[in-house]
């Protein structure tokens, strides 16, 4: 299933915004969600999708894609998430068109002395709790960036993973 006009659409109006679907689609059992961050990991994902032998979605934005080019595209794995930056000082953890916005804010962090990890986590459900936990343990500050409520969320998510470790 393909979920368009995902997110914040901007000109659609107050009744169009898609900021529920990752939530309510996150109560599904053994549903993958996933949402890709440019076009070429759009057609990444279906192709991968059509592998599956379980049910799935990929929401995608209204429009074009952002004007981040990125240097390397990662293999599509079920739940794994692709670490875009490594840093020292914080986590950020998007999803979807929200990578761009963090890979924006990462280079304002780091051009006032931040040292920054960016995650494209990619899949919503199954989440990566590996790649995040691990970063969040490093950096020991997250900030999670995507277009949708918390609850149900990649923040609800990330904070569900790292609630159980205590940092010193």
């Amino acid at each position: 299933m393909c979920v368009d006009r995902a997110g914040i659409v901007g000109n659609d109006g107050e009744t169009h915004q898609g900021i529920f679907d990752l939530s309510f689609f996150s109560m599904i059992p053994n549903l993958v969600i996933m949402a890709p961050k440019n076009f070429k990991e759009l057609e990444d994902m279906l192709d991968y999708a059509v592998t599956l032998k379980k049910p799935v979605v990929i929401r995608y934005p209204r429009g074009g894609e952002g004007k981040i080019e990125y240097e390397k595209s990662t293999n599509i794995n079920l739940g794994k998430a692709e670490v875009l930056k490594e840093g020292q000082d914080l986590s950020i953890i998007a999803i979807g068109k929200m990578v761009d916005r963090a890979m924006e804010v990462a280079e304002i962090l780091e051009n006032n002395g931040k040292s920054v990890d960016v995650i494209n986590a990619r899949f919503l459900k199954p989440i990566d709790k590996e790649t995040i936990l691990s970063s969040i343990i490093k950096t020991k500050n997250v900030i999670t960036i995507e277009d949708n409520i918390i609850k149900g969320g990649l923040r609800k998510c990330s904070f569900r993973i790292n609630r159980k470790r205590k940092f010193k």
